[in-house]
């Protein structure tokens, strides 16, 4: 008989983690004492192999991907094949991404995840300008869900800062920094 009957490599981490531990248990109970200290060996083995199974399994979140729509606030037009400043916590890892021809990026992201807005060498968000400090992380839920178009506190050297939230799409307002303006970038 084969001691690992019912392990099969074409499950999930978690399904062959549960199918390995039935296996080393069965092993165990039929098991009539001759083979010693293979039992807790078995035994620990298998905690080890759960363990693994499970870490795997939390490691594989289902990812989604949404877009970033990236327009100048002073016109509205779409900033095309431009790096996006992007993290993304938890961890808060740089997103190093950029927009198409159309002013929009893409990104496969865990739906569990908040996406960090920040300035670049090139532009400042429209909604740091009344004195920093803004509301700059979304939930990826939200963005999936409803869409978000990024808030603007008026006044604002921005003009053209309203837009429609679409489902799955994170609407940006940026505008070039100003000559003398404090880029601490």
């Amino acid at each position: 008989m084969n001691r690992f009957e019912g392990f099969d490599l074409g499950k999930s981490g978690r399904d062959n983690c549960f199918s390995l531990m039935f296996c080393m248990l069965r092993m165990h109970l039929a098991d009539d004492g001759r083979n010693g200290g293979t039992v807790i060996r078995n035994l620990l083995f298998s905690i080890a192999a759960f363990a693994l199974g499970v870490s795997v399994t939390v490691a594989q979140q289902p990812q989604s991907v949404i877009r970033i729509k990236l327009l100048n606030g002073l016109n509205g037009n779409p900033l095309k094949l431009t790096k996006v400043g992007l993290e993304v916590s938890p961890g808060y890892r740089e997103i190093d991404v950029q927009t198409d021809q159309n002013g929009v990026a893409a990104i496969s992201i865990s739906k569990d995840s908040t996406i960090l807005t920040h300035n670049t060498k090139l532009y400042v968000a429209c909604a740091d300008e009344p004195g920093g400090l803004v509301h700059n992380d979304f939930k990826v839920s939200e963005i999936l869900l409803r869409g978000i178009v990024q808030p603007v506190a008026k006044p604002n050297r921005c003009r053209k800062t309203t837009g429609t939230s679409v489902p799955g799409e994170l609407v940006l307002f940026v505008r070039p920094w100003e000559f003398l303006e404090n880029n601490p970038l």
